[in-house]
């Protein structure tokens, strides 16, 4: 399966979805508070930690 059609595992979202939400958050937060994100906890989305790989993945955007 390419990474552009797999699915978050705890959901119907594509992966690249979920990254590119994600990324659009950030750097909404940055813009508004005009200081770069450093930390970001993930958290209510399914267990992380069995969702590993999908956590590493989206830092790549």
């Amino acid at each position: 399966m390419s990474s552009s059609s797999r699915f978050h595992e705890s959901s119907s979202v594509p992966i690249t979805e979920i990254k590119f939400i994600l990324c659009e958050q950030v750097l909404a937060i940055e813009e508004v508070f005009k200081h770069r994100v450093s930390n970001v906890v993930f958290m209510g989305m399914g267990e992380p930690m069995l969702n590993l790989k999908a956590v590493f993945e989206i830092p790549d955007c």
